[in-house]
């Protein structure tokens, strides 16, 4: 659901944004209290609205398997490992954690206060968020598992909260002044500490929205001219992006390449979704058919564009789209889902659509539109999905957090069946999943029974496995995929393999 933005807006003097959601920063910092930026929509907020909600029961598909994380954790952040952030009231209080298959829910330390809420974290397992000062005043703060936690400061003095942080360890956040007054974009790294990127063009405020592994930062600025879309590098500063001539510009993420999703107005109320090039050429991704407005939340290392499109700036369901220099395309409704909305809530260098359509939605160009039972994505996770199709939500029952693997299918074959004694037989496993297949390298063993015939490594999803000394009779073979940090571990059906004299 869209929310109204409040806190940091109606105190700067902003009108009122249509921002449901953050892709690279989704907590949205527009929606941030100056005066006591940890958000109200936090785990205790999520466990009283489950309250109100009729209890239910979903069995995960075939396609997917269920790992709950936390009855009392609400999730933030997924990486490329498995991995899991978010904040939990295990403690009795807000409290951020980080989370794996094998070691499970670990609490992370705070700042003085008891309090904390991550925010993101990068494929090293490094967090950052806000926590609370003993003197209650709230810094951004950085965790990782070497280091422990640190305070990044604030270099507007007042409070401040770090949103994203790259492979690098580079982090951009939002910083106060002690007032509350002004706020701006900020950006940390081990070498050169907490820098204010400032504002340029006359304006007075600047968020930060999106950050890639260059430890370029974008977002947008306003002041008395309205609202300017920008790029910051620690090279050239803060830069004004291209409009329409309207200045009503947001740049949402970037990606590795430079490339800038966002939108921009055309027209008087009338906004769409577009690109910047490096060089800073925009350009007007355009809009579904039958719609008058898009708005562009993420974009991939390939340059691939999710967002959604609706009848009007203001108003009307949205349409997810996926847009590529081929063109902007509907990706059409859940079948039992035709009247709701579609939105987009992760995208990854797959080409996948994580989202939701009144129920979970899985999508990409090559697998069409999945429902995926059994898991909520929300609009205020980080992120959703990861490059292996792990999608990070809650279930809809009591919303403990959860982590959604597809789950890795296997089958075996024999080259010859009936064989006869001596005879060489050699046993292929296939194993694929819903997203894709395994990573080349994994190992695949093979089993007669409780025996190990022997071992096979993956390469396109298959490995095979031979042998000659299989005695006169009945053999169960079955193939079990021993699994990684993403994909669980899965085994064949059995396999009759009839061996005569």
């Amino acid at each position: 659901m869209e929310r109204e933005d409040e806190g940091i807006f109606s105190q700067l003097g902003a009108p009122e944004l249509d921002t449901y959601h953050l892709p690279s920063l989704r907590e949205d910092p527009m929606s941030v209290q100056s005066a006591n930026p940890l958000p109200k929509f936090g785990p205790i907020y999520y466990l009283v609205l489950a309250a109100l909600f009729l209890p239910a029961s979903f069995a995960a598909a075939q396609d997917y398997t269920l790992t709950d994380i936390g009855p009392f954790a609400v999730p933030v952040a997924l990486n490329s490992s498995g991995q899991v952030t978010g904040t939990t009231t295990q403690t009795g209080h807000d409290s951020s954690f980080f989370w794996t298959r094998t070691g499970g829910l670990q609490i992370l330390p705070d700042l003085g206060s008891g309090s904390s809420d991550a925010k993101a974290m990068n494929d090293s397992g490094a967090i950052v968020g806000q926590s609370g000062l003993a003197n209650h005043a709230i810094h951004a703060f950085l965790w990782t598992q070497a280091g422990g936690i640190k305070d990044l400061g604030s270099p507007l003095g007042g409070n401040s909260i770090a949103y994203a942080i790259n492979a690098a360890g580079e982090v951009s956040g939002l910083t106060f002044s002690p007032d509350g007054a002004i706020a701006h974009a900020f950006f940390w790294s081990p070498s050169t500490g907490a820098i204010d990127l400032g504002v340029s063009n006359g304006n007075s405020t600047s968020f930060p929205l999106g950050m890639n592994g260059a430890g370029e930062i974008v977002g947008y600025q306003f002041g008395t001219s309205g609202f300017t879309a920008f790029r910051w590098t620690l090279a050239t500063g803060m830069d004004t992006l291209a409009d329409f001539g309207i200045p009503n510009g947001f740049a949402k993420a970037v990606n590795d390449n430079g490339e800038i999703a966002g939108y921009a107005a055309i027209a008087e109320k009338q906004t769409h979704a577009v690109k910047w090039s490096p060089d800073g050429t925009i350009q007007d991704l355009g809009t579904l058919s039958g719609t008058m407005s898009s708005k562009a939340f993420f974009i991939n290392q390939s340059g691939h564009i999710a967002g959604y499109s609706r009848p009007t700036d203001c108003c009307g369901k949205q349409r997810t789209f996926f847009w590529t220099p081929a063109g902007i395309v509907d990706i059409g409704l859940l079948p039992n889902h035709e009247n709701g909305r579609s939105i987009p809530i992760g995208f990854n260098n797959r080409d996948q659509i994580v989202g939701s359509n009144g129920a979970t939605y899985l999508w990409s160009p090559t697998l069409g539109l999945r429902q995926i039972p059994g898991i909520k994505v929300n609009q205020l996770i980080t992120h959703a999905l990861n490059d292996a199709g792990q999608i990070l939500g809650t279930r809809r029952s009591n919303l403990p957090a959860v982590l959604a693997s597809p789950t890795m299918h296997v089958s075996v074959s024999s080259s010859q069946n009936p064989s006869n004694v001596g005879q060489n037989v050699t046993f292929t496993a296939n194993v694929s999943s819903i997203v894709g297949l395994p990573p080349d390298g994994e190992q695949v063993t093979f089993m007669d029974g409780a025996t190990v015939l022997g071992t096979a490594t993956l390469g396109s999803g298959s490995a095979s496995f031979s042998t000659s000394s299989l005695a006169k009779g009945k053999h169960p073979i079955t193939a079990n995929y021993a699994g990684d940090d993403n994909y669980l571990p899965n085994k064949s059906a059995k396999l009759i393999q009839l061996v005569n004299p």
